[in-house]
């Protein structure tokens, strides 16, 4: 989803407890979103993702955390966030 510039204009107009007010909201959204893709996994489920580098990695999930999940991949583990994660085709 593209800002819109009266979105974007709005946003540049607001003042510090503004700016905490919309932070704190946003980071409340970010852990509902979070929270969901974790109620999607299990343990022992076979997943993928998309690496930073553009690599296709997967794996078994071996714990599910709070707020990550701990893959174990043929590299190691790695802990992944949840919200980039899907299953394994």
């Amino acid at each position: 989803m593209a800002l819109s510039k009266q979105f974007t204009d709005e946003i540049k107009q607001l003042d510090d407890s503004d700016i905490r007010l919309a932070w704190k909201l946003l980071k409340q959204q970010f852990s509902r979103i979070g929270q969901r893709a974790l109620q999607q996994f299990h343990i022992r489920q076979k997943v993928e993702w998309n690496s930073k580098r553009g690599y296709v990695m997967n794996g078994t999930i071996t714990k599910i955390n709070q707020k990550t999940v701990l893959v174990a991949t043929k590299e190691g583990p790695w802990r992944v966030s949840p919200t980039i994660l899907r299953p394994a085709k």
